[in-house]
């Protein structure tokens, strides 16, 4: 709270401009200011709560095997957003995610021939 509370004169004197414009254009949308507001604040506190989560796994698994993990949720947001909002995929986008989920197999097939070592 206390960083938000510091933060915030410097985030309205630097792009307030630029938020006020964000606001004209959602009532030009027909959403209300304050609608879009909420949306920005249920936003940011998801977010929040995605990286304390993200702390706790740290915490209990190995950091590669979170980074992983991390990379199977990116592949699958990007398999959400093309399925959903009918995004286009180019070919980078293929390759991208062919490479990111070979690399997690890979990485899978490796930990399971290799048994974990404790020191």
């Amino acid at each position: 709270m206390l960083s938000f509370l510091t933060l915030l004169p410097f985030t309205l004197i630097l792009e307030g401009a630029q938020y006020a414009s964000v606001f004209g254009g959602a009532a030009g949308a027909g959403a209300s200011g304050l609608g879009l507001l909420a949306t920005l604040c249920i936003c940011g506190f998801l977010h929040f709560l995605y990286n304390q989560f993200s702390y706790v796994v740290l915490q209990r698994v190995n950091p590669v095997t979170h980074s992983v993990g991390n990379t199977m949720k990116r592949v699958a947001v990007i398999v959400s957003s093309i399925v959903v909002f009918k995004n286009e995929v180019t070919t980078l986008n293929k390759i991208g995610t062919a490479i990111a989920i070979f690399g997690v197999g890979l990485y899978s097939q490796v930990k399971r021939l290799k048994p974990n070592v404790k020191k």
